[in-house]
């Protein structure tokens, strides 16, 4: 999660305050582990792309199961989209999600 243009890494930075609502078939799973915003993106391997980030939620033993996750302000405010994935039948082969929100206003 980041603010700036996809692209232009100059003009990007971490947004603190943030917590990404997790929920495995209607459960909520969240850990609620709040971004930082006043240090650097931390990086995942290049074996799994290479990404940016400052928040993450590591899914594991997912099994089969439809997921929703979203972005929200501590205390539950969303303030993005839903994004619907499922980890069964085929789907347990995708073993990394990404989601990437930016800043818009």
């Amino acid at each position: 999660m980041g603010q700036g243009v996809p692209g232009t890494g100059d003009n990007q930075q971490p947004l603190g305050g943030y917590i990404l609502k997790v929920k495995r078939d209607g459960v909520d799973v969240s850990d609620n582990l709040q971004s930082i915003g006043d240090r650097p993106f931390d990086n995942t391997l290049a074996n799994q792309g290479g990404y940016d980030y400052n928040l993450k939620f590591e899914m594991y033993d997912a099994s089969e199961a439809d997921w929703e996750i979203y972005l929200a302000r501590p205390g539950g405010l969303r303030v993005s989209p839903i994004t619907k994935f499922t980890t069964k039948g085929d789907s347990y082969r995708n073993l990394v999600v990404y989601i990437a929100y930016l800043l818009a206003r």
